[in-house]
C-alpha cells in the first residue's frame, strides 16, 4: 500500500486528554483521483467551490495513470469541525486522519468517517 502521510494541527490537551498531533493520510492505492477532497476543502474554506484556494491537491496523470496528493502546510485541519472535510468527503476513503501524542511515536489507529 503506497501511503503519504502529512502532519499539520495540533490539538489542545481539553480535547483529546492530552496533547496530540494530528495528520492525514492518504492511500495513493485508493484515491481515485475524484478531487472531492479538494472541493470540500475549498468549501470549508470559503463556502464556495474553488479549487485554486485549496488546502490540498490532487494532480492527475491519466497518460502513465499516476496520482499525486498534496496537502499545504496552511491546512488547519477543519479546526471546529469533527473531522477534516477531505476525510468526511472522500468516497473511497483513502484520506483518513491519524492522531499521535506529542512527542510519541505511538500513533492511534486511523480515523474514518462512519
Amino acid at each position: 500500500m503506497r501511503q503519504k502521510l502529512w502532519g499539520a494541527g495540533q490539538s489542545p490537551a481539553s480535547h483529546t486528554g492530552f496533547h496530540a498531533r494530528y495528520f492525514i493520510s492518504v492511500d495513493l492505492d485508493s484515491c481515485t483521483g475524484c478531487r472531492a477532497c479538494v472541493l470540500a476543502c475549498s468549501w470549508h474554506l470559503s463556502r464556495e467551490f474553488n479549487p485554486e484556494i485549496s488546502n490540498i491537491d490532487v494532480i492527475r496523470d491519466d497518460q502513465r495513470g499516476e496520482l499525486k496528493v498534496i496537502l499545504h502546510s496552511s491546512c488547519d485541519h477543519c479546526i471546529g469541525e469533527d473531522f477534516p472535510w477531505c476525510v468526511k468527503f472522500c468516497a473511497p476513503r483513502a484520506i483518513k486522519q491519524v492522531i499521535s501524542a506529542e512527542d510519541s511515536n505511538y500513533f492511534v489507529p486511523p480515523r474514518e468517517m462512519g
